[in-house]
């Protein structure tokens, strides 16, 4: 931009005229304009100079601000943009770019509840409206799996607000398996994502230890004012969850070696997916994969397995090979 004072304010109220498609604009209205527009900065009669206007718009057409304006004349009188997008000192921002925002912003809408994402949204409408998009008739190319009706969503801002702003929680939680819900006081940590629930994280009071609420059993949570927050400087997310598959974490179950024969049908979704970041391939065949992996056992390792049906096998631990037996032959019984 110019050093001069005077000359970018001239070519901020030149780029306003012209943007400005409602009247027509001389090279006189222009003079008339730029001098309006210093003597309201100044305090000052100012009056610019026809030749000084006529540099300022080859200025303008020449590129030297970064962009060249594409300042035309009509009728050999009047001069505006042939662009009537175009604006000097507006953020640059074409259809194309502003598609891909449109469609990053559709991506965070899925997660829900978030009034960040709302904001966004409204943003991005203003670019919209500013660039004449019309998004009529646009469908999604990106799905998440994860619906708006997830239950919980709407205390996800409050869970989110009491850990950026660092502040305990009052939480009526009403677990399953109990006839009414109890009160706990979190100093929340972390929101984490699993199965299509919402899951809060965080130190709580009453258990003096860590511990994880699912959203969706929330009955009311609000900020405690008057309590002092427990900082986090024991909780590290990736070590807490890192021998578990899911949101479960009982660090009284050892991390145990799981070795799981896989048949054909599913061996592809294992090998390409892995059932944890710790497998191991240990035997591949035509008709079995043997794979091992290092866990704690919780309720959604058996989901897992169980998701499998007859196309996976515990071997050992035997305790869990014994519990996988038992299971099925429970769900056997009820056919």
């Amino acid at each position: 931009m110019p050093a001069n004072k005077n000359a970018l304010i001239r070519y901020r109220r030149i780029d306003q005229c012209l943007c400005n498609r409602n009247r027509k604009w001389t090279l006189p209205d222009l003079i008339r304009s730029c001098s309006e527009a210093l003597r309201e900065y100044e305090g000052s009669p100012q009056e610019v100079s026809r030749r000084t206007i006529q540099l300022d718009l080859q200025n303008l057409r020449s590129g030297k601000l970064g962009h060249e304006a594409p300042i035309v004349v009509v009728d050999k009188k009047y001069y505006t943009y042939s662009d009537p997008d175009f604006s000097l000192f507006d953020l640059p921002i074409s259809s194309t770019e502003l598609g891909r925002l449109v469609e990053v912003v559709d991506l965070l809408k899925q997660f829900g509840g978030f009034t960040q994402f709302q904001e966004i949204e409204s943003i991005v409408q203003k670019l919209k409206d500013k660039i004449a998009v019309v998004r009529q008739n646009r469908r999604p190319v990106i799905d998440l799996d994860q619906g708006e009706q997830t239950a919980g969503l709407e205390f996800i801002q409050a869970a989110y607000d009491g850990i950026t702003q660092k502040k305990a929680l009052s939480i009526h939680y009403h677990p399953f398996f109990r006839e009414v819900p109890i009160r706990i006081i979190i100093h929340p940590y972390l929101l984490k994502e699993y199965n299509k629930r919402w899951y809060l994280v965080g130190f709580s009071t009453r258990r003096h230890r860590i511990t994880t609420l699912a959203l969706d059993r929330f009955k009311s949570c609000m900020v405690i004012p008057t309590e002092a927050f427990i900082k986090n400087n024991f909780f590290n997310p990736a070590n807490y969850f890192r021998d578990v598959i899911g949101i479960t974490v009982n660090l009284e179950n050892p991390v145990e070696e799981i070795i799981l024969k896989i048949y054909p049908e599913m061996i592809p979704y294992v090998l390409t997916k892995p059932i944890h970041h710790s497998q191991v391939v240990l035997n591949q065949q035509s008709k079995f994969l043997m794979v091992s992996i290092r866990v704690r056992i919780n309720n959604e390792l058996l989901e897992v397995i169980r998701g499998m049906g007859k196309h996976i096998e515990v071997l050992s631990p035997e305790h869990l090979r014994s519990q996988m037996k038992i299971d099925l032959e429970a769900t056997l019984n009820r056919y």
